[in-house]
């Protein structure tokens, strides 16, 4: 017998296109029913299903050495089908970074691409290269400071609202928000951030047998695109 004609293949679910490159997606969907029970306790039937949404997440590396703070989609854009309500780019060292966005639509009323939609600040498009490395968003490496990761978010808060038997009718999005954490060796607790504000800073201890891990989490408000 010849195989079967199962695709081992990524999918481009949000059709990024371009140098973004997908490694693997996952596609979850979710319905509600109301149970109707008989005065003996059991159940006697379930209604018609509705609220249906289904949710992706995909993995994409980045195919240039430049360009992924650009090419990257706005937060509340709908892309193929599928509004995107966040996106992350995680960074190592001696790896290209990794990005996860993040989407969902309905099967009644679907999303059009006509909601609020939030844009990566232009410093961080600029940062966001697509290269080899972890990057610095907090813009504090140096000779004695060295960045191991970090990890930067683009997301918003997405309103949906049910309506007539509970399927869905309409959505909006707000308070779009970029955060970021950077991982460091070399960095003290004396430091500023310019333009953000600082949410968290960890110290991992002080080692005699391995270099100290500082942390530092940060986030500023993005204002909605005209």
């Amino acid at each position: 017998m010849a195989d079967k004609g199962v695709s081992l293949e990524a999918t481009d679910v949000f059709s990024l296109g371009g140098f973004f490159i997908a490694q693997n997606s996952d596609t979850s969907g979710a319905q509600e029913y109301d149970p109707l029970i008989k005065a003996d306790g059991d159940f006697n039937d379930f209604s018609d299903v509705f609220n249906n949404i289904t949710t992706v997440t995909v993995n994409y590396k980045f195919g240039a050495a430049t360009g992924l703070g650009a090419a990257m989609p706005e937060a509340g854009a709908v892309s193929n089908g599928y509004l995107i309500t966040e996106w992350t780019v995680n960074s190592v060292q001696n790896s290209r970074p990794s990005i996860d966005v993040t989407g969902h639509n309905h099967a009644v009323n679907a999303h059009i691409d006509d909601r609020n939609t939030y844009a990566a600040s232009a410093a961080i498009k600029t940062l966001l290269t697509g290269a080899l490395g972890a990057y610095d968003f907090a813009g504090l490496s140096g000779d004695e400071v060295c960045v191991l990761s970090s990890t930067y978010t683009l997301s918003l808060n997405h309103i949906d609202l049910e309506c007539d038997q509970g399927d869905h009718w309409v959505g909006q999005n707000i308070q779009g928000i970029e955060r970021c954490v950077v991982n460091f060796t070399g960095l003290n607790e004396t430091f500023t951030i310019a333009d953000w504000t600082v949410t968290g800073y960890q110290a991992a201890g002080d080692s005699n047998q391995e270099f100290d891990v500082s942390s530092i989490s940060f986030e500023r408000l993005v204002t909605r695109t005209p």
